[in-house]
């Protein structure tokens, strides 16, 4: 019996995902999300209270742990050279997206009007803390105003990568042009 549950639970969530990603939150539709699931809407409201409930499943793992994976990279950074860096920020963001994949597409832009419309707002500060710590001994308000454009640029570029769905080699190959892109020799370069 609890089996049959959670494959209907999973088989739910896979589906809200599909919905959400396709029409975001605000336009997301429970009972579109039961007729692809062939179940009654009714049966959704015995496993979750609504939509909300729903997506907090789906997204607040990711909305969590995401910066605090990023922000703990500050840490270890500094000692690092700029290969090490690299390598390993790429291998993380590869990471991040195996195990939070579709979570993460929904909180980059499919979240709206909702507790995790910040969600990219949040990863950019925790980037823009590893890029400051990393980049500068005692930055200005120019080189913070810089490492937030920069910090930007990234996170929307990281996102875009993810939407193309590719495997891991691929993924990790087009971040770190990413990175070298915006920070092969940037010292020399600003």
């Amino acid at each position: 019996m609890q089996y049959k549950k959670e494959t209907f639970k999973q088989k739910l969530l896979a589906e809200c995902k599909k919905e959400f990603l396709t029409y975001g939150y605000a336009l997301s539709s429970l009972n579109r999300i039961a007729k692809n699931s062939d179940i009654t809407a009714g049966n959704i409201y015995r496993y979750y209270a609504g939509k909300a409930e729903i997506l907090e499943e789906i997204v607040a793992p990711a909305y969590n742990e995401v910066p605090s994976i990023i922000e703990h990279l500050t840490a270890i950074f500094p000692s690092m050279t700029y290969d090490e860096t690299c390598e390993t920020l790429c291998k993380t963001l590869v990471n991040i997206y195996k195990v939070y994949g579709d979570s993460l597409l929904i909180l980059a832009n499919k979240c709206a009007d909702t507790a995790y419309q910040d969600f990219s707002t949040k990863l950019i500060h925790a980037v823009k803390k590893v890029l400051l710590k990393k980049l500068f001994k005692s930055p200005s308000k120019d080189d913070e105003i810089f490492v937030i454009i920069c910090s930007k640029s990234l996170v929307t570029s990281v996102f875009d990568v993810y939407e193309l769905g590719y495997g891991e080699r691929e993924m990790g190959a087009i971040i770190n042009r990413i990175l070298n892109y915006h920070f092969y020799k940037i010292n020399e370069r600003i």
